[in-house]
């Protein structure tokens, strides 16, 4: 990111905001209490394996699918509870009429449980593109554009085909005007992920032709995701 597009960013305005962020990172992250069944079905279908809901850890009360996981995850899934209380905590943020400093703690504990599961993460870990990816989401959410980048670079260090994260960050451009910023994005992603419909739809839509940006590359471009086990897979129920 250059000069010109982080001055014509938002940079963190609100007090809220901030305070919520290190509060987040002061606390313990906390299991979200009473957690309804309408919570857990929007889960992905691992979490209701993971300790801290219906059954315990490696070594008491485990899940009998737990095996599953841990050979689609590694021991990272011992781990991944945390992600899944992140996304019930961002939820509840997210609840209609709640006060700034409320919605932007939950948000900044949701931060916290997704570092967490960073700190804890094996190298390997197949989806720590997507927990950088909803660090970013949520970053942004804040109005944190410095910090959502660097997530985003994180997840495209660990695969650089991650379409998610270069469709967020040239959406986040195209909302601040920056079209051309947005577009030059997008085409990265492209010589990554050309086949990405989501790519190719993101880049029509500001005045680009994927078609002849894509047939222009050179031939050993990445024409499949990266190798390993994706998301997608890794959260699909036995």
């Amino acid at each position: 990111m250059t000069l010109s597009i982080s001055s014509r960013l938002r940079l963190p305005t609100q007090v809220f905001a901030l305070a919520a962020l290190l509060w987040a990172l002061a606390a313990h992250a906390q299991r979200p209490q009473n957690v309804t069944p309408a919570e857990m079905a929007l889960l992905p279908s691992y979490c209701v394996d993971t300790q801290g809901f219906n059954y315990g850890d490696a070594s008491w009360n485990t899940s009998p699918r737990a095996s599953y996981w841990v050979a689609r995850m590694g021991p990272t899934f011992w781990h991944q509870h945390h992600y899944c209380w992140a996304l019930i905590k961002w939820r509840r943020a997210l609840e209609p009429g709640l006060p700034p400093q409320v919605r932007n703690g939950r948000l900044g504990d949701a931060i916290g449980d997704l570092e967490y599961v960073v700190r804890n993460a094996t190298p390997d870990f197949p989806l720590l593109p997507e927990v950088f990816y909803r660090i970013a989401e949520i970053q942004l959410l804040l109005d944190n554009q410095i910090a959502a980048k660097e997530a985003l670079d994180d997840a495209l260090r660990r695969k650089p085909d991650y379409w998610p994260a270069y469709l967020l960050w040239a959406n986040t451009l195209a909302k601040a005007k920056l079209t051309r910023e947005a577009r030059a994005h997008l085409e990265l992603g492209l010589r990554q992920s050309p086949r990405s419909p989501q790519l190719r739809e993101a880049y029509r839509a500001l005045g680009g032709d994927p078609g002849a940006f894509v047939a222009e590359l050179p031939a050993s471009a990445p024409a499949l995701p990266a190798s390993g086990v994706s998301a997608r897979s890794a959260t699909q129920r036995p």
